[in-house]
């Protein structure tokens, strides 16, 4: 039994709807026997109605991760799932985080659609933004345990994307989280920080979904405690579309670059002076390794407090990854053609390799790479480790929530799996050939790669 306190008439709702006065009448306690958010407002006469308090209750469930509610007057979900091809169009929503020792976070918000073509999946992501016109500018609360900051303009709720078994037919909901999980625990190039969650939809169970950081300027100011503004950070997309600052710097460097071989050391020591070297490789090798067919969503960053302004990827959508184990990559990433925007997204790694010195440091960090970020073993304890994290249960009833099969999903996994364990012979054939290496020079570098 839920018993309400108010002065006047107390007002309440229980569809995610915000209470008015011809809402229903509070008039003794509410007896919950299901999952229910319930909204409450008072009223006295001749005074203004009081703020509503929104109050989630989640009944004869055993969830082993935290679980997120959110709360939305049905027609406003409705209206955001008709329009789900609209940019930016958005509705109010009380949000609910709720931890599993109990403790969270609860705040009003803007609720967004969130990504591209999976707005017409039926099971989609979601933004939450905070601004005064919701309640709170920002979200105060530490989010991800591995980010010192607790301060957020927005947050995420993503599903498995293009790799949701919803979505696809090969999906594991997984390879997103997997990827890029080992290139932040191995290399300096930036990732999503991720939280696997339950979501429940005005009470109703919508599955299984991550919290994610927002890729914009906040994300570089979280990640290295420097000040990150719009104007002061500038953020790229892989294809030159701005979404933050400007191209101004960068196509500085392009201009310079298209007027003088990088093949000339000293022309190449400029460049080193501008982008971060290492952690250019470093992201080029994931790509390369994941074999991702959708790089188009790839970020790269300049902020004065960090590293002296130079430029750092960040690594990012994976759902189209994993999947074909003997692509060559090489003839991806130093095309023209195909998925390279004519040649705009490839532009820095194919004047790089004109370079002899950037091309050992290249074979110096893929050889790392190999042994620790994309080892074997480390690639398949890292799936094994995720799944372990989300729960068989959370996984088992994701699935049946939407209608698919859980061995179906196990299945997935399998060929997952296959593709990590064969992907590194691959990977050492395709060096060895775009390389020119010789016997000696692929044992110095791949030698002991498992």
């Amino acid at each position: 039994k839920v018993a309400l306190t108010g002065s006047g008439n107390i007002y309440y709702t229980t569809d995610g709807s915000e209470p008015t006065t011809s809402s229903k009448v509070y008039s003794s306690p509410l007896t919950i026997k299901k999952t229910t958010v319930l909204r409450v407002m008072s009223k006295e006469s001749g005074k203004l109605k009081s703020k509503i308090n929104t109050y989630s209750y989640i009944v004869n469930e055993n969830h082993t991760l935290p679980v997120v509610s959110l709360a939305i007057n049905p027609s406003d979900l409705s209206s955001l799932h008709a329009y789900a091809w609209t940019e930016g169009y958005a509705k109010k929503v009380n949000a609910e985080l709720i931890e599993k020792d109990g403790t969270g976070f609860q705040i009003n918000a803007g609720l967004k659609l969130f990504g591209g073509s999976t707005r017409g999946h039926s099971k989609k992501s979601y933004e939450l933004k905070f601004k005064k016109m919701y309640g709170e500018a920002t979200l105060e609360y530490q989010v991800f345990d591995d980010i010192d900051s607790a301060v957020f303009d927005s947050i995420v709720l993503r599903t498995g994307s293009q790799d949701d078994i919803v979505s696809e037919d090969e999906g594991t909901m997984i390879r997103d989280i997997v990827g890029t999980a080992l290139v932040d625990e191995y290399t300096s190039v930036d990732v999503q920080a991720y939280r696997p969650v339950v979501l429940y939809l005005n009470g109703k169970y919508w599955g299984l979904y991550f919290i994610r950081e927002k890729i914009d300027e906040t994300l570089v100011g979280n990640h290295y405690n420097v000040k990150s503004t719009k104007s002061n950070t500038d953020l790229l997309r892989i294809d030159s579309q701005v979404k933050s600052g400007s191209l101004s710097k960068y196509n500085k460097m392009i201009s310079f670059i298209n007027n003088n071989s990088l093949s000339n050391n000293s022309n190449y020591n400029k460049i080193k002076e501008q982008i971060n070297i290492e952690n250019l490789c470093d992201f080029w090798i994931a790509e390369t390794w994941t074999a991702n067919n959708d790089i188009v969503n790839a970020r790269y960053f300049s902020n004065p407090y960090v590293n002296n302004g130079k430029w750092h990827f960040i690594f990012y959508d994976l759902d189209y990854a994993f999947y074909n184990v003997d692509r060559n990559y090489y003839a991806f990433s130093t095309s023209t053609s195909g998925m390279t925007f004519n040649g705009y997204s490839t532009f820095l790694l194919r004047n790089l390799m004109k370079n002899s010195e950037f091309r050992k440091t290249y074979l110096d960090r893929l050889s790392y790479n190999l042994k620790n970020t994309w080892s074997t073993k480390v690639v398949l304890n890292k799936i094994d480790n995720v799944i372990e994290e989300i729960g068989t249960n959370e996984m088992k009833r994701n699935m049946e929530r939407w209608n698919f099969s859980y061995s179906k999903w196990q299945d997935n996994v399998k060929q997952l799996k296959n593709y990590v364990k064969n992907r590194n012979k691959y990977m050492i054939s395709h060096a060895k050939s775009y390389f020119n290496l010789s016997s000696s020079e692929v044992k110095k570098y791949f030698g002991d790669v498992e």
